[in-house]
C-alpha cells in the first residue's frame, strides 16, 4: 500500500508517524485515497481525544460501532478487533494532532497502545474462531503530529510500540524546505 512517496507494506513495522501541518496531511490523504481503493482510512482526531472518554467516543464516532458499545477500553478492543460492519480489505487508521492525544492521561495511552498493538498482530496474522476464519487483513497506524515529531516517537516507544518507521513528508510544511 502506498502513502504519497512511500510505500507502507515496505517496513517492519505497522506503525509510522509523520510530522506536518493538518494541510499537507489533508493533501496526503487526498493523493492516497486517489491512488488505492481497497483501503478503508479512519481519521481520528487527537484534539477531540484529551480524555478516556473523549478518545471513546470519537474512535465510536468515527468507526460507527455498533449499539453494543459500551464504552470501555475492553470494548474497544473488541469492536477494534471485529469491525464486520465496515468489512475491509485494509484498514489505515490515522490518529492527527497525535501530541495531544490522551496527553494528561498516561495510564490510558498505555493500555491504549497495548489494545492497538494487540489489534494490529491480530489483524495482520487473520484469526481462527470456531468454523470461522478471517484471512489476514493489512492494519496500518499512521500517527501525525505537527510540531513534536520526537516527543511524540519517544511517547510511543515508551509505551512499548518500539517499532515506528519515520514518513519523511515530501511536501513543503512550514518552516522547512522541500
Amino acid at each position: 500500500m502506498f502513502w504519497p512517496n512511500f510505500e507502507l507494506s515496505s517496513t517492519d513495522s505497522n506503525f509510522c508517524m509523520i510530522e506536518c501541518n493538518r494541510k499537507t496531511l489533508q493533501q496526503q490523504i487526498s493523493k492516497f485515497m486517489s491512488q488505492t481503493s481497497a483501503v478503508v482510512v479512519i481519521m481520528i482526531d487527537g484534539e477531540s481525544c484529551q480524555s478516556h472518554d473523549e478518545m471513546l467516543n470519537e474512535f465510536a464516532e468515527k468507526f460507527n460501532f455498533p449499539s453494543y458499545f459500551s464504552f470501555n477500553l475492553d470494548a474497544l478492543d473488541e469492536c477494534l478487533n471485529d469491525l464486520e460492519w465496515i468489512g475491509a480489505e485494509r484498514y489505515l487508521l490515522i490518529i492527527n494532532h497525535f501530541n495531544k492525544f490522551l496527553k494528561d492521561e498516561p495510564m490510558a495511552f498505555q493500555q491504549f497502545t497495548l489494545i492497538l498493538k494487540d489489534t494490529i498482530q491480530e489483524w495482520n496474522i487473520g484469526r481462527c474462531y470456531g468454523a470461522q476464519y478471517d484471512p489476514p487483513t493489512q492494519f496500518d497506524v499512521i500517527f501525525h503530529c505537527e510540531n513534536s515529531l520526537q516527543s511524540s516517537a519517544n511517547r510511543l516507544k515508551y509505551s512499548g510500540i518500539s517499532e515506528l518507521t519515520i514518513i519523511k513528508s515530501l511536501f513543503k510544511t512550514r518552516g522547512s524546505s522541500p
